[in-house]
């Protein structure tokens, strides 16, 4: 009896050595069954391709999949941790900024903070299910311009009367001390 799970493969074997005929007659009588030779897929290994004040993107190659088609990728996105995430926050799952389903080996977010850290693991999913995530992307995004050094305020002092930005010349030269 077939278990009801099972799924059909076509498979083409491909040698350098002549098969017997009575091999090749059985192989094309018989139905070949795959039971349970699927495996997930390989991690994906990330690259990041973007990284601005306010954008990040990640690429990958399709990772291994063991002969079966990669349906979709799951992506998430943390903020790593120090200050603004705790160690315990981010091992509890608390500090995922982004977690969604992919078709594309590519990740693209806008409008990110500034100067922050963050996180990206990705993993794929094939007939046999989910493979284990990646390694974390670590991608920091760059800080704008300091307006200041922290600590030193800037200070606009209006003028208390028109101040001209260009004084007329004189027409004939003066001498700079008087003539002996």
């Amino acid at each position: 009896a077939m278990n009801e799970e099972a799924k059909k493969y076509e498979v083409y074997i491909s040698s350098d050595h002549e098969l017997p005929a009575d091999m090749l007659e059985l192989m094309e009588e018989e139905e070949l069954v795959a039971l349970d030779h699927l495996r997930a897929p390989a991690e994906p290994l990330l690259v990041a391709t973007k990284v601005t004040p306010t954008q990040l993107q990640a690429t990958w190659a399709e990772p291994s999949s063991f002969g079966s088609p990669i349906r979709r990728y799951e992506a998430k996105l943390s903020i790593a941790p120090g200050p603004e995430c705790p160690a315990a926050d981010y091992d509890a799952g608390r500090c995922v900024v982004v977690d969604t389903a992919l078709t594309a080996p590519v990740f693209e977010i806008e409008h990110v903070a500034e100067g922050q850290t963050y996180l990206l693991r990705v993993r794929a999913e094939n007939e046999a299910g989910w493979g284990n995530f990646s390694a974390p992307l670590r991608m920091t995004t760059p800080a704008s311009l300091p307006t200041s050094p922290p600590g030193l305020p800037i200070l606009v002092i209006p003028a208390p009367f028109p101040f001209p930005l260009f004084a007329p010349m004189p027409r004939t030269p003066r001498p700079l001390l008087p003539a002996p």
